[in-house]
Order: structure tokens, then C-alpha cells, then sequence
């Protein structure tokens, strides 16, 4: 590595930092300006729809869940920041106006075959519905079902008929017994043999149906008849973290009594795998869309430990200790690895994938440069780099650990004549600046030169500056030094860590990427759209809707700002990604703020590309473990006399060649003993498809023993096993 190669690295970080430090300030209000307070939320409540209730009664044991909202779902009163707009009696008087005149004046003009279902849905279905998968203990392969909703029918022979009618537009569906006066009955899918029993509550409206293959009548009873309320489950915490309104999506399986069973099927390569992913490790995942501490939330969860290949990312511990000036609005947050974590992550790398040269001359050279290692750099500076607007400026805030060591570090740049170094004083606080050249102009510069003298000389003379001061154990950056000074003079701090647990409701403590942000008047605009939509809907259904009694934004305690938030989490016991919204994800419409807009790409630029890497590698590793069994056979058949030159496929108890195809694999050739994989199959990833992986046999001139060298000149080294490499 260059001197000039290292300059350009610290040109370039520095000029990301000045980016982040530089960007526009926008919706920014004057912080000291008093707000008049909202009014007293003073509506009579009431609700639309009922919350879910199989998921109270499911036993610990329960293998999955899965909860899919009524078509009413966004017009439900749930804890979010239309909780009053939603939840008055009014606006529930309003809707049922719509319900009604949807199935008055559209679903009796429907076709018979699908009316029976587009009533229920429309008109019947009053909750959410859930469906649950229970441990079978006579027969694990074949567990049992249970859907469950809640209905608004008042007696069993309401439910008996519209029941019927809807098995009538069925005709794989049979019931089998007819329904009692209990609101019992079974039922059959005579195709798979299928057999099921459900039972519809007249008092509570509650139906559930439980279903197996093969299952007998008395065993598909005693199951209904053994759910009971539940107190405890594992899947209650992360359910109240993700949908606690118990109304929206949501689904949880629990991997830890799955994967045992799932792995009696498995072939030797997918649980090889498996087990090399660390995925047999997880405990638990989810996702789901609802509402959680007064806000939306979009999230997907996976509970595990830190194995396979989390070993390759840090587990994050932020703390929030920095105050803004006046009324925030925005934080990001990216969290490097801490120096004992990177050490873990390359020593990782190095077992999992063999040493690589290039690499650590590279890091000796860093040093060299520097006088710092990558490890001390990390100790010094980090993990937490924090972005965050206020009613001043845009700064960023990184973590300093080690002040005396950057120092020296600034130290041996400035004896490089990499930087130009000075510190000011300026009412009372210290402001430290650093330029640089503002680009390295080495390899055309000559050319600007021959082509306009002046404007080469112009272009010298151009400096990136940077400036900060040292605060609260940060580093605080800003492109100019004004908004330092004035921050120096401001007493009107507010910490950014309650900020964003108290006003935003963003827990971003493990976030390895997050950022929060809010809008000013955000559901304000939001229920005015949501008014023009009953409008619509008012239209189609032909119901007379009373817009005028709905009340008006001041009546509902909207807060000023409505928060947006996104953070991809890496706690040591989960992962996980969140979205969270003060309404809905249609917030994102109204929004139109760039900085959502980057965040969001920001994740999905880390997130998908790591995401398919990942997933090549194992597809490549999978299809390299299914030669072991071939490799053995191979060895066998030496030991007993066979000449290599004769191994080939359909020898001994080697298959042919396309009869290893699966979804991974279209053929192993074994031609003298070597083993030629090609990948394909309707699951490889298409880059990969048709290329091939070669095991090159070798055998030791002493011993006799025999291994194979494998390798690929089409697919890349980064996707190959490290035997491979």
C-alpha cells in the first residue's frame, strides 16, 4: 500500500463525514417557540373489531402460530397514533354504516360461489383469524391444525347455515357430522383424509377448528376440548414487541421443537448445512405488522445465539449519553465492532476460511503508515458513530475512547503532511480543525493543467475542512465551526437516548444501523387522507356517511411530529429488522424527506447483498457435502481392488451420474475416481447455475490413502467451501 493510496483512504473518509456533517437542514423550528397545548381528548369509545383469543389458549409446546388481520384491520382502534381518530364511537358508527351498505348493495349482486365467503369476510368475521400448529404426540410427522376467529352470528342456526352453504361452494369438503345444538360438528378433506372437528360458541362467537391427516375423532376432540387460557408462552414477549393490539399480522414458530423433528428429513448436505449456518442454534422466529408502544411496526425476528454465521457480526450495546440542543429531529446511528469483536470476527474468518496474505500485509501496512493497528483504531474511536439533527445544525457524534491516542494519531498525519492540523478557541470552547487536499489530483491533474492553466491551479488550491469539538466523550463533527460555537452557548439540552425511548418509541440500544426521524403534522395529513378514503368507500358502498360528525384534528391529541424509524438489530441473544411508523406504512407517503428514502437504502445495500452471499455459499457447500457418500463408496472400492482407472458411475453402489439431481444438483460425473458436481436445479441461484464443482482425486504414495483436491475455475472463490480455496 502507497503513501499516496493511504492518503486517498483518509481523504475519503474524511469527506464521508463532511457529507453526513454538511447535509441540508430542513423542517427546522425554532426551538424556544412555546406550542399550545392539544386539547383533551374528550370522545366516547368504542370498537369495530375484536382482538385474537386462540393465541391465550395455545399450550407451551405449540410448534407455530400465525395470525392473519380481518379486512377491517386498518380501519381497527388499535394503540397507535390514530388510537382516538379510529377509536370513537362516531367514527365505529361511520364504518358499520359502510359494512352494511357493502353487503346491502354489492354482495348480494355477487355469484353465488363466492358470496358464501365474501360474506363472512365482509360482514361475519368480526376478529382476526388464527391458525396453530400443536405438537402430535402419538405422531409428530403429523401434527395437528387448529384455526380459530371470532363471529358476530347470535344463534348456532345462523352459523349452521351460512357454514353450510359455504361447504357447499366446496365440494372436497364434507361434513360429517351434522351440527348439534352445541354448535359441533366434523368434517372431512376426502382427498388427503384429512379429518377435522370444530365447534362455534354462540355466547362468545368464538370458532375453532382443529384438523389432521388420519386423526380419529376422539383424539381431534380431546384436543379441542384441552385448550384452555394460558398465562405463559414463550412466544408472548416477542408478540408484545411486535403486535401487542393482538388485531394485526403476526407469526412465530418455535424452531426450537421444529428443527429436531425437521432434521430427521433432512439429507446429509442440507444438514450439513444447516448446522455450519448456525440456524440449528435458533430458537424462535417471527414477524408481524401491528402496533406496539402507541406505534406501527413492520418487524421480522430471529432468536438466536451467537453461532455460525453471526460469528462474522458484532453483537451491539449502544449508549446514548449525548444531549442535543432544542427540538431533535433525527438520529442515525451505525455501530462499529469494538476492537475485542473485530479480533473474534477475523479470527472467525481465518478458521472458517484460511488466512489470506493480501490481507494482513494490507493491515501491516496500515500500521506501518499510521503507526496504529485496525485494532487500535477501533479502541480509540467507536462503536457508536451517531448522526443526529437538532434545532441547530446536523452534526456527527462519534465515540471517543482514548483522546491521548487520537492525538498522536493526528500527530503522525500532520508529520506526513497528510492533514494540516489547528486548534481554536472561541467563547470558551475549544474547536479543533483539520484540512485536507479536497481530492487527490496526481492523475489528471496535468491534464487540467494542459487543458486550462488557470483552472489547475484553482483546483490545487481547494481543502476539505472538518471541525469538532470534544464533548460528553464524543467527538462532534460539523462542516463548519458555527454550529459548534453555538451549541457551546445553548442551554437547552435534551438527551438523545430519551429522545428516542420516550418521544419516537425506538429502541435502538442494539441497533448496528438505525435511524429515527420526525414529521412535522405527519398524522394530521394522514387522517385527512384517511377522511377522503371513508369518502371512497362511502361511494362504493352506496351507505350514507355522516362526515361532518367525525371529528377534527384537534380533537384527537395528535402529537405535533409524527415519528418514522427503521433499525436492523444485532442483540447477542436476537436478530432482527424493524420498520415503525406513527400510523401505517402509508406515513412513507407523506413523508417525502430524502433521509428516510437513503436510510431505507442504506439497509437493503447491507442487507440483500449479505443476505445472497450467503445463501450462494451455502447452496455451493451443500452440493459439496453430497460427495462424501461417493467418496467413501470410492474408497471401499480401492480397498477391495477395484483400479481407479475403473471408478466411474454405476460402479459398485455409485448411482449414475442424473441420478444425484435435486434441487441443488443436475449431476455428479465420477470418471477414474474424480468427482465432477454440476450445479443446477430449480433452487440454485441462477448465477450459479450450471457451473461446476470439481474434486480431483489424489492418493498417497505411501499409505495408499486416498483425498481429492477440490476447486472450480467458474465459481467464485468467495462462494467455495474453504476446502475448496
Amino acid at each position: 500500500m502507497k503513501v499516496n493510496n493511504m492518503r486517498q483512504y483518509l481523504t475519503i473518509l474524511l469527506l464521508f463525514v463532511g457529507i453526513l456533517t454538511g447535509c441540508s437542514e430542513s423542517d427546522k423550528q425554532t426551538a424556544d417557540k412555546p406550542k399550545a397545548a392539544p386539547e383533551k381528548v374528550q370522545l366516547k369509545m368504542a370498537s369495530f373489531t375484536e382482538k385474537s383469543w386462540l393465541r391465550t389458549q395455545l399450550p407451551a409446546d405449540a410448534l407455530a402460530y400465525l395470525r392473519v388481520p380481518n379486512v377491517w384491520f386498518l380501519f381497527a382502534d388499535v394503540e397507535s397514533g390514530f388510537k382516538y381518530a379510529q377509536g370513537n364511537e362516531q367514527h365505529v358508527a361511520q364504518l358499520k354504516a359502510i359494512q352494511q351498505g357493502l353487503y346491502q348493495n354489492l354482495l348480494i349482486k355477487m355469484e353465488d360461489a363466492i358470496k358464501p365467503i365474501a360474506s363472512l369476510l365482509i360482514k361475519h368475521i368480526n376478529g382476526p383469524f388464527e391458525a396453530a400448529v400443536l405438537n402430535n404426540p402419538d405422531n409428530p410427522m403429523m401434527p395437528y391444525v387448529v384455526v380459530a376467529t371470532k363471529l358476530d352470528f347470535k344463534q348456532v342456526s345462523e352459523f349452521e347455515a351460512s357454514f353450510t352453504q359455504l361447504l357447499q361452494q366446496q365440494p372436497m369438503l364434507q361434513i360429517i357430522d351434522k351440527i348439534d345444538a352445541q354448535g359441533n360438528g366434523s368434517i372431512q378433506f376426502a382427498p388427503m383424509g384429512v379429518n377435522g372437528q370444530f365447534q362455534f360458541n354462540a355466547q362468545t362467537g368464538h370458532f375453532q377448528l382443529v384438523a389432521a391427516m388420519g386423526a380419529q375423532p376422539d383424539k381431534l376432540k380431546s384436543t379441542l376440548n384441552s385448550l384452555a387460557p394460558v398465562k405463559d408462552h414463550p412466544m408472548y414477549s416477542v408478540e408484545a414487541k411486535t403486535d401487542a393490539s393482538g388485531k394485526g399480522l403476526f407469526g412465530y414458530i418455535n424452531a426450537k421443537l421444529i428443527l429436531p423433528i425437521a432434521q430427521k428429513t433432512m439429507k446429509p448436505e442440507q444438514l450439513a448445512g444447516l448446522k455450519m449456518s448456525g440456524f440449528d442454534k435458533v430458537s424462535a422466529l417471527a414477524f408481524g405488522y401491528g402496533t406496539s408502544a402507541d406505534k406501527t411496526r413492520l418487524k421480522v425476528i430471529a432468536e438466536m445465539p451467537v453461532a455460525g454465521f453471526r460469528a462474522y457480526l458484532p453483537s451491539v450495546k449502544n449508549h446514548f449519553d449525548l444531549s442535543a440542543r432544542g427540538e431533535i429531529d433525527s438520529v442515525g446511528i451505525l455501530s462499529l465492532p469494538t476492537e475485542a469483536q473485530y479480533r473474534q470476527i477475523e479470527a472467525t474468518t481465518v478458521m472458517v476460511k484460511g488466512s489470506s496474505p493480501e490481507y494482513f500485509k494490507a493491515k501491516e501496512e496500515f500500521k506501518k503508515q499510521t503507526g496504529f493497528s485496525i485494532e487500535q483504531l477501533l479502541s480509540i474511536l467507536g462503536p457508536e458513530v451517531i448522526y443526529f439533527s437538532d434545532s441547530i445544525s446536523d452534526f456527527i457524534a462519534v465515540r471517543l475512547s482514548k483522546p491521548e491516542q487520537l492525538k498522536q494519531l493526528i500527530n503522525n498525519a500532520q508529520q506526513k503532511k497528510w492533514i494540516d492540523y489547528q486548534e481554536h478557541k472561541k467563547n470558551g470552547v475549544t474547536i479543533k480543525h483539520i484540512t485536507t487536499p479536497f481530492m487527490n489530483l496526481d492523475k489528471w491533474s496535468n491534464t487540467i493543467s494542459q487543458e486550462s492553466p488557470v483552472v489547475g491551479e484553482i483546483a490545487a488550491q481547494l481543502k476539505t475542512h472538518y471541525y469538532w469539538i470534544e464533548e460528553s466523550g464524543y467527538m462532534i463533527l460539523s462542516a463548519v465551526p458555527q454550529p459548534l460555537i453555538e451549541r457551546a452557548s445553548r442551554k437547552d439540552t435534551h438527551n438523545i437516548g430519551e429522545w428516542l425511548t420516550q418521544s419516537q418509541k425506538q429502541d435502538l440500544s442494539s441497533a448496528f444501523l438505525g435511524y429515527s426521524t420526525s414529521k412535522v403534522k405527519l398524522s394530521r395529513t394522514s387522517y385527512h387522507v384517511y377522511l377522503q378514503l371513508l369518502n371512497a368507500l362511502s361511494d362504493i358502498s352506496g351507505a350514507q356517511v355522516d362526515i361532518f360528525s367525525l371529528p377534527h384534528a384537534g380533537q384527537l391529541s395528535f402529537a405535533d411530529k409524527g415519528s418514522l424509524g427503521v433499525n436492523l438489530d444485532f442483540n447477542e441473544n436476537y436478530l432482527a429488522l424493524e420498520f415503525s411508523f406513527e400510523q401505517s406504512i402509508l406515513d412513507l407517503l407523506y413523508v417525502g424527506d430524502y433521509k428516510v428514502v437513503a436510510m431505507i437504502g442504506i439497509l437493503a445495500a447491507v442487507a440483500i447483498p449479505a443476505y445472497q452471499d450467503y445463501t450462494l455459499r451455502s447452496q455451493v457447500s451443500g452440493a459439496y457435502y453430497s460427495a462424501q457418500p461417493i467418496q467413501q463408496e470410492i474408497r471401499r472400492l480401492i480397498t477391495e481392488g477395484t483400479p481407479l482407472i475403473e471408478v466411474t458411475n454405476g460402479i459398485g453402489q455409485i448411482l449414475p451420474a442424473t441420478d444425484y439431481q435435486s434441487d441443488y444438483i443436475t449431476s455428479i460425473e465420477v470418471n477414474q475416481g474424480n468427482i465432477f458436481i454440476n450445479l443446477g436445479g430449480e433452487k440454485m441461484d441462477e448465477n450459479l447455475n450450471g457451473l461446476v464443482l470439481q474434486l480431483i482425486v489424489q492418493q498417497d504414495e505411501s499409505t495408499g490413502e486416498l483425498y481429492w483436491q477440490c476447486s472450480s475455475d467458474e465459481i467464485k472463490n468467495a462462494y467455495l467451501p474453504i476446502a475448496c480455496r
